[in-house]
């Protein structure tokens, strides 16, 4: 006798929890998908980053968000998670603090500017004829580490850090050319604050934000820097930032301090970079030395940090023109160079004075060279 056989198909419960709460439930048959909600969740002043198979622990920070293509084969839970700013300052990524991300305020009034660069001695000088203002603006604490650097953009930009070089979440990001960084400035401020907050386009008009598509079609971005968002610190801003607003004739040679026997406390450069056992010298992790008077971690020293302006050797010795804002000029004089400034690990404590001023390619990669964020501060 012949018996028809029955088959019940497994159901399975996917469960929603957007901030310790479950919020939905769905029933899903095996190997079916999930539906997303929709709307989105929203939380005040936190941008949405996906839905997770890991809870919020403090620690893990997911590669991807779930896929709803996914077949479902057993119950589970799917997890809200957050960018955004903390109360402490620090950036957070999908729910995870990211470490030595906290701000200073440089800035609470504008200030006006009375020094000037000498271009052949590469040597601070005061022109009075020529006084710009730079409007308020905060910086970041440290350098971009390479904790926050991967976190954005999921890749590294060139070569991995290497142990050779110092690696780890709170040394710096290196290998890091200026296309490279203003992309991630535009990336960080997409997932953190709002795309409209983006301060880097790709035309002239101001209409679309500058993307990783863009950086081989050869056209530098343009900048709105009235925009909120995250971006390069201009040379201006960088300098008096370094100095910690003191323009006196007597003014600090490194951020920190005047005094080249002290430079060992402020700054990671060639003489401390490597250590008694004669280990080569190298990147140190982001804010183990003394600050400036501002607060700001590794100005001098440590990687050379990316700014926003074209290299012109004579620019600043011959303006006379007042300025809010400098900006730099339209151009540069020396194969369209990109500023850097600061210092490094490898290099003497010449080279490491607030004063010293470089350009290079803006797509050269290098094992000293990296970057710092600035907002302004509208």
């Amino acid at each position: 006798e012949e018996t028809e056989a029955t088959y019940t198909l497994k159901q399975y419960t996917v469960t929603f929890n957007t901030d310790g709460k479950d919020t939905k439930t769905e029933t899903v048959e095996s190997g079916q998908t999930a539906t997303r909600p929709e709307p989105d969740p929203t939380k005040d002043g936190w941008v949405f980053a996906g839905w997770y198979t890991l809870k919020d622990d403090g620690e893990t920070l997911a590669d991807t968000a779930y896929s709803f293509d996914t077949p479902v084969e057993d119950d589970i839970t799917l997890y809200a998670a957050w960018n955004g700013v903390g109360d402490d300052g620090n950036i957070v990524l999908r729910n995870k603090v990211m470490s030595k991300t906290s701000e200073v305020q440089v800035l609470s009034t504008a200030v006006y500017l009375k020094d000037l660069y000498n271009a052949a001695s590469n040597s601070r000088i005061f022109v009075e004829n020529r006084v710009g203002s730079i409007q308020p603006f905060v910086m970041g604490q440290y350098e971009v580490t390479q904790q926050l650097y991967f976190a954005v953009m999921g890749k590294w930009g060139g070569t991995e850090p290497s142990n050779t070089y110092g690696k780890g979440d709170e040394y710096p990001a290196y290998y890091v050319s200026w296309y490279d960084a203003v992309v991630f400035c535009n990336e960080l401020t997409k997932k953190v604050l709002d795309d409209g907050d983006c301060v880097y386009y790709s035309d002239a008009g101001l209409t679309t934000v500058y993307t990783t598509g863009d950086v081989t079609d050869g056209n530098p971005p343009y900048m709105d820097i009235s925009k909120s968002g995250y971006r390069l610190p201009t040379e201006a801003e960088w300098e008096y930032a370094a100095r910690a607003g003191d323009d006196t004739t007597n003014a600090r040679t490194w951020s920190g301090t005047k005094t080249e026997a002290d430079l060992e406390n402020y700054a990671w450069y060639s003489k401390n970079s490597g250590n008694e056992a004669g280990e080569e010298k190298k990147t140190h992790q982001v804010g183990t030395l003394d600050p400036n008077e501002w607060g700001l971690h590794d100005m001098t020293g440590n990687v050379w940090e990316w700014c926003w302006d074209w290299y012109d050797g004579k620019y600043y010795s011959s303006s006379t023109e007042s300025v809010t804002n400098p900006t730099g000029p339209t151009g540069g004089s020396s194969g369209d160079y990109r500023v850097f400034r600061g210092g490094c690990w490898y290099d003497n404590a010449d080279y490491c004075t607030v004063s010293y001023r470089s350009g290079i390619d803006p797509y050269y990669r290098s094992f000293d060279l990296g970057f710092r964020l600035v907002r302004s501060a509208n």
